[in-house]
């Protein structure tokens, strides 16, 4: 049953583009998730919206390639939604449990730390399959997930997901959010793979609204 956000969602900076089927995405609904402004590009894949630019997409793409290909040398496999909402917790496929019992202990100190505060709007940057945003989307925060892979291990696999999680396909140092405008924003086992770890940090604090981590 897909989970009910009750937020006004997310503030989008992109101009001039449309959503798949050429309808300009202005003040509407995407997925469930409120709106504000122009979105993306265009759907790379259903539900996922597109911001990578013209000029970056040829180095984005070859990127993701190559992770790709760490990823089948690796012998990961697509994960479906039921994987996704094991995780942290649980590992159904049995093959990665030391790294997901360090990825339960990591999201238990993020827990500790936020989970208490009010609900607003969060985004996990290099979120991946999306299983931190979906726990997030669970305590009734607006969640979104941005990440330059799209197979099924990716984004591709967080839109399986009931959970109504903004998937945006962008890259870490050139976030398709207003200045100002984020409660919460997230790094998890990701921070490691920005070209420039301050140029990152200063568009995460970019986004982050007064008042927000």
């Amino acid at each position: 049953m897909s989970s009910s956000i009750g937020t006004t969602g997310f503030r989008l900076r992109r101009a001039g583009a449309t959503i798949k089927g050429g309808d300009t995405a202005q003040g509407i609904a995407v997925d469930g998730i409120a709106v504000e402004g122009i979105t993306a590009q265009g759907m790379t894949v259903d539900g996922i919206l597109d911001f990578v630019s013209p000029q970056r997409r040829a180095a984005v793409e070859r990127f993701a390639a190559e992770y790709a290909a760490v990823r089948i040398a690796e012998q990961r496999k697509p994960l479906s939604a039921e994987a996704i909402e094991a995780l942290p917790y649980r590992d159904l496929s049995g093959e990665l449990d030391d790294m997901w019992q360090a990825r339960a202990a990591s999201f238990d100190r993020l827990m500790e730390r936020v989970g208490r505060l009010t609900p607003g709007s969060m985004i996990d940057v290099g979120g991946g399959c999306g299983w931190l945003a979906r726990r997030f989307a669970e305590l009734g925060w607006a969640a979104s997930v941005v990440d330059i892979t799209v197979d099924g291990d990716g984004l591709g696999a967080a839109a399986q997901l009931d959970e109504q999680l903004l998937l945006a396909r962008a890259e870490m140092d050139d976030l398709p959010f207003e200045d100002a405008s984020v409660d919460l924003v997230v790094f998890n086992a990701s921070l490691h793979y920005a070209p420039d770890v301050v140029t990152v940090l200063h568009e995460a604090a970019r986004v982050v609204a007064p008042g927000g981590t």
